[in-house]
């Protein structure tokens, strides 16, 4: 597999053969560890499969929303849906906005099935009854997670984090912000998932960043603030 967004691929004339000495075929997608990787990175087929894993689903909750009581709605939701949404969403989250706008609708139609809402019901008032996160704000809250721990070597990475109090000495408002790296195009750069992750990280008050990230407390403050 080749990583690139250069449709003219013939130019890579690398070729890779077994031991035997047969040739290896080149490959537009792999899985690794339940996500699907395309040479382009944009997630595109990891997203058709979780919308195709949610949509059998939602087909099971259309005809049997109306049996389960409401109490356990949104366990069922959260067992269901909300796994396959957020499975490494901080990785493919940060994909372009028509692939992401999909599973916004997805999710949508999924929580207005199983409570048994109309179609044309607003979804500001389906996630406050419901009480579930906004994919968006999921991937978010997972960004900053990532973040946080690469920050706090509770995972092991190889990217190299930079504050700004390392840059100057001087104490200001900003001195533990992150350095975001500068993206080499408008185009993709603005989506590499460092960048996109180091932003939102940055864009969270610096109280909040003191807390522990991963308490329900501060996952509810989380959301509210990405919601202002």
């Amino acid at each position: 597999m080749y990583f690139t967004n250069n449709s003219k691929t013939d130019k890579f004339d690398v070729v890779l053969q077994y031991g035997g000495g047969g040739v290896i075929p080149r490959s537009e997608t792999v899985k690794f560890l339940g996500l699907i990787l395309d040479s382009n990175l944009s997630w595109n087929d990891h997203i058709n499969l979780v919308i195709r894993k949610i949509l059998s689903i939602t087909r099971a909750f259309w005809r049997t929303s109306a049996y389960i009581p409401h109490n356990l709605k949104r366990q069922i939701y959260f067992a269901l849906v909300h796994t396959h949404l957020t499975y490494l969403c901080s990785v493919w989250g940060h994909c372009g906005g028509t692939a992401l706008g999909r599973l916004v609708r997805i999710q949508n139609r999924a929580l207005k099935i199983l409570y048994g809402l109309p179609i044309l019901t607003s979804t500001t008032e389906v996630y406050k009854m419901c009480k579930v996160p906004k994919i968006t704000e999921q991937i978010s809250y997972s960004s900053a997670i990532l973040m946080a721990k690469i920050i706090r070597g509770e995972i092991l990475s190889n990217v190299n984090i930079k504050r700004a109090s390392e840059l100057h000495k001087y104490s200001t408002r900003k001195i533990f912000l992150i350095k975001k790296s500068t993206p080499k195009t408008t185009k993709f750069g603005l989506c590499n998932v460092l960048y996109r992750v180091t932003e939102i990280y940055n864009s969270i008050p610096a109280s909040l960043l003191q807390l522990s990230m991963t308490s329900l407390a501060v996952k509810n403050i989380f959301y509210s603030f990405r919601r202002e």
